[in-house]
């Protein structure tokens, strides 16, 4: 399904992703392909941001995209609210973690797998060291070569396949509470 039943009608496929303002960077290696999926699936994706969108370029990349920009307020922003303001208030089908293959990269950890687990959401993550350890293809999330077509084709899948996020997120949870 490219939309989702919920009591109160059919809701698009919500493709969350989440980070500091410094991921600006991540985010334009994975726009094309998030622009393209919002293309194909017309109505039937929405993006939610939190964070990341630091600059003004990066908003006007974002500009004609389904997107809405979702923020804690001033005292949630620290990490331990922050992570039960996260995990009560938004309600994410996919999430993303695209993150540039650069030295300083090379040395961050697989927190974002994490969150994302305790959210409940599958999440798509770049092939790049922080989670190639972690991150088991298929089973606890989906890892996605760091090109457009990959990401493309990793987004697609799983806009395509509610069972598989459902089980994705069931892998990540099991991650999570090991």
């Amino acid at each position: 399904d490219t939309d989702l039943a919920t009591p109160f009608g059919r809701r698009p496929v919500v493709v969350g992703y989440m980070g500091t303002a410094t991921h600006d960077a991540d985010l334009a290696l994975v726009l094309p392909a998030l622009t393209e999926l919002c293309a194909r699936f017309p109505g039937g994706v929405r993006l939610e941001i939190v964070g990341v969108a630091g600059r003004d370029e990066t908003r006007r990349a974002l500009a004609d995209l389904p997107v809405r920009f979702v923020a804690p307020a001033g005292g949630e922003q620290e990490y331990p609210l922050f992570m039960l303001w996260f995990t009560t208030s938004l309600r994410w089908d996919i999430a993303i973690a695209p993150l540039c293959d650069t030295p300083f990269n090379r040395g961050k950890s697989d927190v974002k797998h994490l969150d994302y687990a305790a959210l409940g959401a599958p999440g798509v993550y770049s092939r790049v060291p922080a989670y190639a350890g972690t991150v088991l293809h298929l089973e606890t999330g989906y890892l996605a070569d760091n090109t457009v077509d990959a990401w493309l084709a990793g987004l697609t899948r799983l806009v395509e396949d509610a069972p598989l996020r459902r089980s994705l997120a069931l892998g990540a949870a099991r991650y999570l509470h090991r």
